[in-house]
């Protein structure tokens, strides 16, 4: 493995190229090593869940709220079609909590047990 040499501070992009030598890349005539995607950072665990039941502002319907969740749009609009399909119900996104249509709160806490979330508290 050669070592490049510095490349004086005048020269233009001098301070780059001093600066990616000491990172490990070469001058023009070295090759170049292979960049590596960074790893994924593990989506956050939340800390509590809460599924209850409400009817307030529903006009007298009652619906199951789940508020906690600390997931990526993505994942929790995946967690919305798994709930809808696994309950057989009618289920959204409103603010940062899951709405699921009807008093189904104890399915509710089977099913995001069984996907994995802990400290479900059903209240």
């Amino acid at each position: 493995m050669k070592k490049s040499l510095p490349v004086p501070e005048a020269a233009p992009l001098g301070a780059l190229a001093n600066a990616l030598g000491a990172l490990g890349f070469r001058d023009a005539g070295g090759a170049v090593p292979p960049v590596t995607a960074p790893a994924a950072a593990a989506p956050p665990q939340p800390g509590k869940v809460v599924v209850r039941r409400e009817t307030s502002g529903r006009k007298g319907k009652t619906v199951t709220v789940i508020r906690g969740l600390s997931l990526r749009p993505t994942e929790r609009d995946a967690l919305v079609k798994t709930l809808k399909t696994g309950l057989g119900t009618g289920a959204s996104v409103e603010d940062d909590a899951i709405v699921v249509q009807g008093d189904l709160v104890d399915r509710v806490v089977a099913a995001l047990e069984r996907a994995g979330v802990r400290r479900v508290i059903a209240g």
